[in-house]
């Protein structure tokens, strides 16, 4: 609860919700709220092996192009991820979950 009451992406009720990847071991969406800019990013690998994703957020999010930063919370903001090639390649751990947000 303390990660959703600190980033306004994942508590604010009226963000657009944006599919960046699904498949039957995978699942990655992108919280926008239009008004702020505030994202964040949620993926979850449900295969007993780690997995890489590559999602396509410059292409499905509006103003994400490369060299923007997303950091994750639950590991600390020197944590970053940036974006290169309008793409955020994220390595999965087996049945877990990552959560970034917009630096």
């Amino acid at each position: 609860m303390a990660l959703r009451r600190a980033h306004e992406a994942l508590r604010d009720a009226s963000s657009t919700q944006i599919s960046l990847a699904h498949t039957n071991t995978a699942l990655a969406f992108a919280r926008v709220v239009e008004s702020s800019g505030a994202s964040a990013i949620v993926a979850f690998n449900c295969e007993s092996r780690p997995a890489r994703m590559t999602l396509p957020v410059s292409e499905k999010m509006r103003g994400v192009s490369d060299g923007v930063e997303f950091y994750e919370p639950l590991a600390g903001e020197s944590s970053t991820i940036t974006v290169s090639g309008g793409s955020l390649t994220l390595e999965l751990p087996p049945n877990g979950f990552r959560v970034l947000v917009r630096a």
